[in-house]
């Protein structure tokens, strides 16, 4: 096993890292949100590991509400779906 100095070295590398990645997913969803707006498409997004759900103001448009009248929420995505 490596000194304290080493791992802490490796850890720091590590969430160096992850912090890129992240910072590359959060991009890439800020740029995915900038195109859906520019070409007025809609999209719902489910996110299984946190069960949150996210509907995108054009989506609720083209359904015909106010992009304020639907909580991005699960049940409410459940309700549009199957009700």
């Amino acid at each position: 096993m490596g000194s304290s100095k080493e791992n802490i070295n490796k850890l720091r590398l590590l969430v160096e890292e992850l912090n890129i990645r992240d910072n590359d997913v959060i991009e890439r969803k800020e740029l995915l949100e900038l195109l859906m707006e520019i070409t007025s498409d809609g999209y719902w997004d489910w996110n299984l590991k946190t069960n949150e759900v996210f509907l995108n103001a054009n989506y609720k448009k083209q359904l015909g509400y106010e992009p304020e009248e639907l909580a991005n929420a699960k049940e409410t995505w459940e309700k549009l779906m199957f009700d």
